[in-house]
């Protein structure tokens, strides 16, 4: 049973660690989506823009635990602020 939660605790850990990757790795190709398109502009708005609300996509420490469930929503606000944001400022379609 031991063995069972550190390997169930280490693969959450895990999980959580390639969500992270994956988030930052689609953030990235957005912001690679607006140099190609050479739209410097935008692909300076979009990286100050990254920097402001990406702050939201750090997970979650084990001191926030109590409040997961009410950052998850503001997580889901969040995300639907940079879809928005990204259309407004890319012009790209989502």
């Amino acid at each position: 049973m031991f063995i069972f939660l550190i390997s169930f605790f280490f693969l959450l850990g895990l999980f959580s660690y390639f969500s992270v990757l994956v988030l930052l790795t689609w953030q990235l190709a957005v912001l690679l989506l607006c140099v190609v398109q050479r739209n410097l502009s935008s692909s300076f708005l979009y990286l100050v823009y990254l920097l402001i609300i990406g702050l939201g996509d750090k997970p979650l420490t084990h001191q926030e635990c109590g409040l997961k469930a009410y950052l998850q929503d503001l997580e889901a606000s969040l995300l639907c602020i940079k879809i928005v944001g990204l259309r407004l400022i890319c012009g790209t379609r989502l």
